[in-house]
């Protein structure tokens, strides 16, 4: 089933990242380059990837999560019928 939802959320995914997407990333780049300055690139840039892979799995957590409540809601309104 996880494989499943992998699949499903791949394909589902858009394409390019929104406006809103883009201001949040470019607001974050000040940041990664104070950390780079401080820390150097190395360190940088593992940060930056451990933390887009938490943030990957918690929106892939959120839509499983959805997912799963979607198919319980439409099993229970054809129940219903």
């Amino acid at each position: 089933m996880n494989l499943f939802l992998e699949n499903l959320r791949l394909l589902t995914a858009p394409d390019a990242m929104t406006v809103e997407q883009r201001a949040a990333a470019a607001a974050l780049e000040p940041y990664y380059e104070r950390a780079k300055a401080a820390f150097g690139l190395d360190f940088a840039n593992e940060f930056w990837e451990k933390q887009a892979r938490a943030n990957e799995l918690e929106l892939a957590e959120a839509f499983d999560r959805g997912f799963r409540l979607g198919g319980r809601l439409a099993l229970e309104l054809c129940r219903e019928k």
